[in-house]
């Protein structure tokens, strides 16, 4: 823990330029009979963002912690400076939430956090499958240069990797993001990566030995866009 203050204080310390991308992620069940409306909220919250230079990436989760009625709103900033000059600016952002967002009925918060990006981002429409992981006491630096080394085995799969760290509203859990354009390609890439000799280590290492890190969740989700 005192690894992870220090951390994140250092961050605070850097030129405007340094500091790491975030992301702010908010988790709503889809409340029952209301698919329809939910995706309609999605849908409409999308464009508005596209409109407002926003980056809003909105999913549906196919595996995972509540099934398949779970939503994912998740937003990506350049800083947290960048945060506050961009977030729900204008008046088609008050208008939706004061119209649509507030009143509605079809989805129910269920959790949010922050993170900041430990790597470079990867930006696009994908299929996501995220793992989060707790640090062992004082091993979070250990478990970051393992994460890093996991990446390189999933690159060489086919998937693109994001690596996070959750920072407010969280227990400051580490985030492993593998991306996929395509639920085909997913396909493919686990399936590269299961005939990867070095699979057997991974499975060790992060499941099995845990000595770096308790396994928290895996979710499987994917943009909307995807399924327009």
């Amino acid at each position: 823990m005192g690894k992870r203050i220090i951390a994140l204080l250092a961050g605070w310390l850097l030129p405007l330029s340094a500091m790491p991308q975030v992301a702010d992620i908010f988790y709503y069940e889809i409340e029952p009979g209301k698919a329809v409306e939910a995706y309609e909220l999605l849908n409409e919250a999308a464009k508005i963002a596209d409109e407002t230079d926003m980056t809003l990436a909105l999913h549906f989760q196919r595996y995972g912690p509540g099934g398949d009625g779970v939503v994912i709103w998740a937003e990506f900033y350049e800083d947290a400076f960048h945060r506050e000059k961009v977030r729900y600016k204008g008046e088609a952002w008050e208008q939706y939430f004061n119209d649509k967002w507030y009143p509605q009925t079809a989805l129910r918060p269920i959790d949010s956090y922050s993170m900041a990006l430990i790597d470079e981002p990867e930006s696009g429409v994908f299929v996501v499958d995220q793992y989060s992981f707790a640090p062992r006491p004082n091993l979070e630096t250990e478990a970051i240069s393992a994460m890093k080394e996991t990446q390189k085995m999933f690159e060489d799969a086919g998937f693109k990797v994001d690596l996070w760290m959750q920072d407010e509203g969280s227990l400051g859990h580490l985030e492993f993001v593998a991306l996929s354009t395509t639920w085909e390609e997913r396909a493919a890439n686990l399936k590269r990566l299961s005939e990867d000799p070095r699979i057997g280590s991974l499975r060790t290492l992060w499941f099995d030995s845990r000595e770096l890190a308790e396994p928290v969740s895996q979710r499987t989700f994917y943009n909307i866009k995807l399924a327009n």
